[in-house]
């Protein structure tokens, strides 16, 4: 099984079985178009192609669609009709079949014409189905005796809920076997199958039970779903009480779920979101008379997702009698891909940010972490101040651990941090790789870090030589001496 990205507007999920002989002849395609809309491609290579060319020739007609498809046509009948006249001229490509739908997200239309395919099917929550009949013409390149083109094409409202499910079998196994999934999933799934991935592995299980892997169909079987698109943004402003919070996350939640956002991404950012409402909840309106609390989720052009959390009090800076205080801090930042904190006199707005299909945060999670470290950690805390004095050598496959600490240290940023490298070794690799990420979730809180590593040593020529001081600020002089506390290697993962 294999997923599709999401997309403004819709989700997907689709499953590519390859039958014997018959690899590489079936293909699904989805692009987004300027005017918002979605075109979902289903097609097939006709049986007669050469398997040697079988991938030059999907690309081909790929191709072709995509073109048609970007000139943005009003119906789907219209995308057809340049695909026959392409087919023309490529003798190899006669007798291809497709399935085009267009979906505007917002309106909900869905346009959908065929060429030797059977129309998709509708499914909704209640166990009800339909399929788009009155939508089928011939394979491409097939002409009637007056060189007219035949091509028919059907237009459906497509509800919130309802999921559009295309499958290359035109045959009343095919009809039954969705009729009975989609009956014994309503009474659990009442908005609709949600689950499309689970839908489309129990589709094709059904449809190649009894079929030895040598008798297996060569099918392509996808669905989707309409979701709010990009700009659809939450807003939720309440009364900044923990009773409010199990609300917050849910609504949260669902609003992640609908606009697409995978699981993992999902379970960061509202265990990120969680962590800066409960700080807003508890800090923000000390002493003073309690206020609102505002959460906007937001989808961004570059499919990143933004969450603002913003009260109208003050956080108070941690102090060094506090020691478990800001560790909601450092678990935001471990959290999410971007973190930024904003206090001004009215109020405090965090900013955290999310990129679904990025793997930066997830690579951070799963780098190696030795039983027992080649450095320690000399944490000293004087008011808003905390000095971290690293001795030791710190190579590149303990720069995890060492960012661990660092933020640990300045409670997620919350405090101002000055790094003491003049007692490192020769191994420092890891010491200016952790640098720089501390240094980026001291810009998110409006500080600067500063480092201590005198010149001429081997960690501060390896950093000038990595750019390091374009982030930080080097110091020659000695940091200064504050109360110490004695702070272990922390225990926290990511996600945990």
């Amino acid at each position: 099984m294999q997923g599709l990205p999401a997309v403004p507007g819709a989700r997907f999920a689709i499953v590519s079985t390859d039958g014997a002989g018959n690899g590489g002849t079936e293909w699904a395609d989805r692009i987004v178009l300027d005017d918002g809309r979605l075109a979902v491609v289903l097609g097939r290579l006709p049986s007669t192609s050469p398997p040697e060319r079988r991938a030059l020739l999907a690309e081909r007609l790929r191709g072709a669609v995509a073109t048609s498809v970007l000139r943005a046509y009003e119906r789907a009948v219209d995308v057809l009709a340049d695909l026959h006249r392409f087919t023309r001229h490529e003798s190899d490509l006669r007798g291809a079949t497709l399935c085009v739908t267009l979906l505007d997200p917002g309106a909900g239309r869905l346009d959908c014409v065929t060429a030797g395919r059977p129309g998709p099917w509708i499914v909704d929550g209640t166990g009800g189905m339909c399929q788009l009949l009155g939508t089928r013409g011939g394979p491409l390149g097939a002409e009637n005796d007056n060189g007219v083109v035949e091509s028919a094409g059907g237009a459906h409202r497509l509800a919130a809920g309802e999921t559009v499910v295309l499958y290359g079998a035109d045959s009343t196994d095919t009809a039954m076997a969705l009729a009975d999934l989609v009956r014994s999933r309503s009474a659990s799934a009442p908005d609709g199958p949600a689950d499309l991935d689970a839908l489309c592995a129990d589709l094709d299980a059904v449809f190649n039970k009894s079929a030895s892997d040598g008798d297996r169909r060569t099918a392509t079987l996808l669905a989707f779903t309409r979701v709010p698109r990009v700009g659809d943004a939450l807003d939720l402003e309440l009364p900044a009480d923990p009773a409010q919070l199990p609300r917050i996350r849910q609504d949260f939640a669902q609003w992640l779920h609908s606009v697409g956002c995978p699981a993992g991404p999902a379970d960061r950012l509202v265990l990120a979101l969680n962590e800066a409402v409960t700080n807003a909840v508890e800090h923000a309106y000390s002493g003073l008379p309690a206020d609102t609390v505002r959460v906007v989720g937001e989808v961004e052009q570059d499919r990143s997702i933004r969450v603002t959390v913003s009260d109208h009090g003050r956080w108070q800076v941690p102090g060094a009698e506090e020691p478990f205080r800001g560790r909601g801090l450092l678990m935001m930042q471990e959290s999410v891909d971007r973190m930024t904190i904003e206090r001004v006199s009215g109020g405090t707005t965090v900013r955290l940010w999310v990129r679904p299909h990025g793997v930066d945060t997830e690579a951070r999670s799963a780098e190696p972490s030795p039983a027992t470290d080649s450095y320690t950690l000399d944490v000293r805390v004087d008011g808003d101040l905390a000095t971290v004095v690293v001795r030791g050598d710190v190579p590149e496959w303990a720069a995890a651990s060492l960012r661990r600490g660092l933020l640990t240290a300045s409670r997620g940023a919350a405090l101002r941090l000055v790094v003491d490298l003049s007692g490192t070794g020769s191994e420092v690799a890891g010491a200016v790789r952790a640098l720089f990420d501390v240094a980026a979730a001291a810009e998110g809180t409006g500080e600067r870090l500063i480092v201590f590593a005198p010149h001429g040593s081997h960690v501060r020529e390896l950093a000038e030589m990595s750019s390091l001081h374009q982030v930080v600020e080097f110091t020659d002089g000695s940091p200064s001496r504050g109360a110490t506390a004695s702070v272990k290697e922390p225990a926290y993962e990511k996600g945990v």
